[in-house]
């Protein structure tokens, strides 16, 4: 069984605009898929992983209006990968030193939206 990943990118600002090519990523997940809504505070929090053992593919939704979230690990303190704008998705590998993700919003607590594959076995 596989997953796919379709992503789409259209810019446009005043005339400058580019538009890259639709690109579909395949992934073969393992046996475990969790996902649900957290609410996400101000202080670094875990990821809720269910029965992923061993993460790989991620795909995070900021529900926010206005606040941003950043998404990295924590290794004796969080360490941000990215920030998530308000109302954003981004896709992303968990392999290696996020296989553990946290969250941080930024001025006010925000849902996040989070879908988490294990990896093929």
């Amino acid at each position: 069984m596989s997953m796919t990943i379709s992503v789409q990118v259209a810019y446009n600002n005043n005339g400058r605009a580019f538009t890259l090519v639709p690109t579909v990523y395949t992934a073969t997940p393992g046996d475990a898929l969790t996902s649900g809504v957290a609410e996400i505070g101000t202080s670094a929090s875990a990821i809720p992983l269910g029965g992923c053992v061993d993460p790989g593919m991620a795909v995070f939704t900021n529900l926010d209006a206005t606040n941003y979230v950043e998404i990295g690990y924590d290794s004796t303190g969080f360490v941000a990968v990215m920030k998530v704008a308000a109302g954003a998705t981004v896709v992303v590998s968990l392999d290696g030193v996020m296989a553990a993700p946290y969250a941080k919003a930024d001025t006010a607590a925000v849902l996040v939206s989070y879908t988490i594959a294990d990896k093929a076995a």
